[in-house]
């Protein structure tokens, strides 16, 4: 996969797959890929259900590891049979 840096072009899309949290382990980090939605302004990035916010890279002091948006990629590109996920 070809993951997008999103400091040099933002997500694009409605819903798309984001590469967060990063959390240190013995040898790597352990990556959570997540389904994000992005606000028609495209600086505003939730959980599907509204209720965890996500940034970019260095957008703001003291951003913690576990909301930022390390990589991206359209949604498409992870395909998936998930009902819930064209109802939107």
């Amino acid at each position: 996969m070809n993951w997008i840096d999103p400091l040099k072009r933002k997500p694009e899309g409605k819903i798309f797959w984001a590469l967060t949290e990063g959390r240190p382990e013995i040898d790597a980090c352990d990556w959570v890929i997540r389904r994000l939605i992005n606000d028609k302004h495209g600086d505003d990035y939730r959980s599907l259900d509204y209720a965890g916010a996500y940034r970019l890279p260095n957008s703001y002091n003291g951003q913690s590891q576990f909301e930022t948006i390390f990589a991206w990629l359209p949604i498409e590109q992870i395909p998936i049979n998930d009902k819930e996920l064209f109802n939107l």
